[in-house]
């Protein structure tokens, strides 16, 4: 029977919570600086899952004719666009202006687009392509269908924009059968069996984009309690010892965090889950029950079926016997968590799609539920596809879509138990997972279990994230009230991770941080997913057999709370930033913060990225970098480590992980810089991201910080005679008002210096005194600022150049030298409107363009052929669509034919 499933988006409207609430600055990290990313190799590779790889200096690969694409020369293709480095914002939108509509992004610095031949030929003029080619049917077929025979089972996904019915058809045609058609916001996926014969013929469809193998997923306390909550030791505390669940101890237990899990089913009759006071049968919606809000069956789910694992699994996240009279001690980690439970299987099998858009918006809208309540922002599941080679498939890319959709959405899934490399299981493979591998349990923590599946995924990324114990955990049974049982799997210990990662929730729900105290206007309305993630990383204990993280064996190691959380009293501190305006591509951003004593430090930086096309390799999309900076200047690069710790002043930096850590075993004492750099953002948006510190730190508290952020005058070509008055925008980037002296200098022969009290966070523009413009030739214009106590030398100076012509201006100089010129804008700075004049030597094709400092094109002012000789336009400050754009610094840029100039405009108030 054939299922059609639709999952629409944005049908459930809900409170958004500000981020006004907790620490200040807690959401941003300040004002970011540009930098030009450098490329390598990787530019010469264009690269796929199924093992081809296009050089584009040499062309494309061989391959089987039958699964070649062809032209026409008169209908559009799809194509593969390489850019020529790592992706500006504005390229994007200038092919969208040119009606490419890009289809997500392959590594390197790549996307696919449906181009006509003019289309086709209009891109490859553009300067900021290196590459096009056809988007073969051979790169769209998982490396395991490539030898197939016989009859299977498939899952197609289908082109975006393109129509379904079309393969379906096909498919039929062939002597196959669609089983289910998913559509969500991710895309529409077609699950089929197929001859194999019909492989090729489906990838050679427009329609169709990705092709997998479809298979069937599977499944897969008393002392994790104190391992996870405060680490490994060689003798078992007692069970009633609070000393050793220290963060229980300190009033953290998971009140106010609901957590879900999806699972076999859930024995709501046990004294873990039992509410005395509300009877209640599955399923249903449960807002005031004390431990289950909700029991929800997904799709064909039976409530009644087998229950023993689902049980196991939600006693050890948030069981907690204590309010129906027992005595056990195989409460769950968030013992006074609550649980939202998704029932996903019936008596023969699970009901997943391969599409979990679905799955996860279930979870996560908790629909039914009252607001205060909802969304549902963590997961774990105990359950995945098993895969011999740690490809990224559609449950991966489905995944990461809805995390990068909704960033405060945790997902926690088990590693897997097939024991060796590349086993880790899908979704497990997704980026935006936490996955989670098995050690053995209490004393034997620090020793791996010997089933738990090790990394790393196919494109290198480390897996799986964290460990925890999974060995001989006890908990709920699937009937009976009070009894239990011992199980074994990274099923355990992915539920008892999530509960501890439950603890790390509540911590800063309940205003905990940064004073180690509850303090209600330090409570936190949104925790993204990043933040936990680098929380969880930044906890983790090495101590794990003979392995030293980052290892694929272990990940960062076993996860403990009370590692990374800091209580009053503590030597061990705590700093966190969850910066939700993020970076493009060329920004970077930094902050300072004080080391006082040599214990170890550890950061950690995560972000959630983009969804990668399944037939991607690499799947990072948005690439970020962690760069720590010591005292004496010594270099740190995230992810890149010798013997447990970072390598000093390392050549590389890390370009396939989502998370980067730094670890300095013994830290110099002073001040400290963490930068954050955007290597490679495709997206049309900034990455967001968030990260950890945590040893002997503190903050700076007052930061003194100011620099200078443009020359605005002179600018571009003076004329000879003129009076001009220098000028620069100043820009306090620290917490406090600040007098300062500012230097401007010509060279040769003009300085000045003005003095200027400028409030934090604020920006100035300073005049000087008037310089005259005699001498022809070209200039070098230098300004800086003098603070005492500047935490930050790179921005407190800024060179810059013009030329002086003689007084008749350009028209002069171009029958002088005969060369293209652009003029800045006259004047510049300008308010409402300024004048652009430039010259032609011979006849050319030319654009007049003003892009933002971020490159994204803002309007074109003159496009055509045009004759030699001198031209003015004009620009008032409007883009295309005549909407004003604000006030700052924009590039105007000219290009004719070969040639391309650029000048800088400054727009004020």
């Amino acid at each position: 029977m054939l299922k059609l499933s639709v999952k629409a988006a944005g049908l459930v409207l809900m409170a958004v919570s500000t981020l006004a609430a907790g620490p200040k600055n807690h959401y941003t990290m300040g004002p970011a600086f540009r930098f030009t990313p450098n490329t390598g190799e990787e530019q010469n590779y264009i690269s796929f899952s199924n093992g081809y790889l296009i050089d584009p200096r040499y062309g494309e690969p061989a391959l089987p004719a039958e699964l070649r694409a062809t032209r026409d020369n008169q209908s559009p293709v799809y194509c593969i666009i390489q850019f020529k480095g790592p992706i500006q914002r504005g390229w994007i939108k200038q092919l969208n202006r040119l009606g490419a509509k890009t289809i997500g992004y392959l590594p390197n610095y790549a996307t696919v687009a449906k181009l006509s031949p003019e289309q086709q030929e209009n891109v490859s003029r553009l300067d900021f392509v290196n590459w096009i080619g056809l988007f073969h049917p051979a790169y769209k077929i998982q490396a395991e269908l490539l030898s197939w025979s016989g009859r299977g089972e498939i899952a197609v996904l289908v082109t975006p924009g393109e129509d379904y019915k079309p393969v379906a058809e096909l498919i039929d045609s062939q002597g196959g059968g669609v089983t289910e058609i998913s559509i969500s916001p991710f895309g529409t996926v077609i699950q089929a069996t197929v001859n194999f014969w019909t492989i090729p013929a489906i990838a050679r469809m427009p329609e169709a984009f990705w092709i997998q193998e479809w298979t069937e997923p599977s499944i897969t306390n008393n002392n994790c309690q104190w391992v996870t909550q405060s680490g490994w030791r060689s003798t078992a505390p007692p069970d009633t010892s609070q000393t050793a669940r220290s963060v229980w101890q300190k009033g953290v237990r998971g009140q106010g965090v609901i957590m879900s899990t999806t699972d076999t089913g859930l024995n709501l009759g046990h004294d873990m889950f039992r509410d005395p006071v509300l009877s209640v049968t599955p399923p249903g919606i449960w807002p005031e029950h004390r431990k289950v809000v909700a029991y929800k069956k997904y799709g064909t789910a039976d409530a009644t079926e087998g229950q023993y694992h689902g049980s196991h699994v939600n006693g050890t996240v948030a069981g907690d016997d204590s309010i129906t009279g027992g005595s056990s001690y195989y409460d769950g980690m968030s013992i006074k968590g609550r649980l939202y439970f998704v029932d996903l299987t019936n008596g023969t099998s699970f009901v997943l799609g391969t599409d979990l858009w679905s799955l996860w918006d279930t979870v996560y809208f908790g629909r039914g539920l009252p607001d205060s309540l909802r969304p549902i922002k963590q997961h774990s599941g105990s359950w995945g596809w098993s895969n011999s080679s740690g490809t990224y498939l559609i449950q991966d890319a489905s995944t990461d879509a809805f995390v990068w959709a909704h960033k405060d959405f945790l997902n926690i899934m088990a590693a897997g138990n097939e024991s060796s490399a590349r086993r880790i299981r899908n979704p497990g493979i997704a980026k935006n997972v936490l996955t989670v591998g098995a050690t053995q349990n209490g004393t034997a923590a620090n020793a791996i279990a010997s089933f738990s599946s090790r990394g790393p995924t196919q494109d290198g990324r480390l897996k799986p994230t964290v460990m925890a114990p999974g060995q001989a955990l006890y908990s709920a049974t699937r009937t009976g009230t009070n009894t239990y049982q011992s199980m074994d799997g990274t099923s355990m210990a992915t539920p008892a991770t999530s509960g501890t990662i439950g603890l790390l929730r509540c911590y800063l729900q309940e205003g905990y941080y940064p004073t180690g105290e509850p303090v209600l206007e330090n409570r936190l309305s949104y925790i993204s997913a990043a933040l936990l993630r680098s929380m969880a990383i930044a906890s983790c204990d090495p101590n794990i057999g003979s392995y030293t993280p980052p290892d694929n064996n272990i990940g960062w190691g076993r996860i403990d709370a009370d590692s990374v959380l800091y209580f009053t009293g503590d030597i061990r501190k705590l700093l966190l930033k969850d910066d939700t305006t993020g970076l493009a591509t060329g920004e970077y951003k930094e902050e300072h913060f004080k080391v006082n004593s040599s214990i170890p430090l550890r950061v950690a930086l995560a972000w959630t990225d983009t969804a990668a096309a399944p037939n991607a390799n690499p799947t990072l999309v948005n690439n970020l970098d962690l760069e720590l900076i010591s005292p004496t200047g010594v270099s740190y690069h995230g992810n890149k480590y010798s013997a447990g710790q970072s390598i000093p002043n390392p050549s590389g930096w890390d370009s396939i992980n989502v998370e980067e850590c730094c670890r300095v075993n013994e830290p110099d004492t002073g001040l400290w810089t963490i930068r954050v750099y955007g290597r490679n953002v495709a997206t049309g948006s900034n990455q967001p991201f968030a990260w950890t510190i945590t040893g002997d730190v503190s903050s700076l508290g007052v930061t003194r910080d100011v620099g200078v952020s443009a020359i605005l005058a002179p600018l571009g070509i003076v004329d000879s005679g003129n009076v001009v008055i220098p000028q620069a925008l100043i820009q306090n980037f620290g917490t406090q008002s600040e007098s300062v002296s500012v230097v401007f200098a010509i060279v040769p022969g003009y300085a000045d210096t003005q003095s200027l009290v400028i409030p934090g966070s604020a920006a100035e523009t300073l005049n000087f005194t008037s310089w005259q413009a005699l001498i022809l030739g070209n200039y070098v214009s230098r300004c800086s600022t003098l603070l005492a106590g500047d935490i930050n030398p790179a921005n407190d100076l800024i060179v810059d150049s013009f030329t002086v012509v003689p007084g008749t201006g350009m028209q002069e100089l171009y029958r002088r030298e005969q060369r293209f010129i652009l003029e800045s804008g006259k004047p510049n700075p300008f308010t409402n409107r300024t004048l652009i004049r430039y010259s032609l030597p011979v006849p050319a094709r030319v654009q007049i363009q003003i892009f933002s400092v971020t490159g994204e094109l803002i309007r074109t002012l003159e496009s055509g052929e045009k004759a030699a000789g001198v031209y003015t336009t004009n620009w008032d400050g409007r883009a295309e669509n005549q909407q004003n754009i604000g006030y700052g610094v924009f590039y105007l840029r000219l290009t004719a034919g070969n040639t391309v100039l650029t000048q800088k405009l400054i727009r004020t108030r």
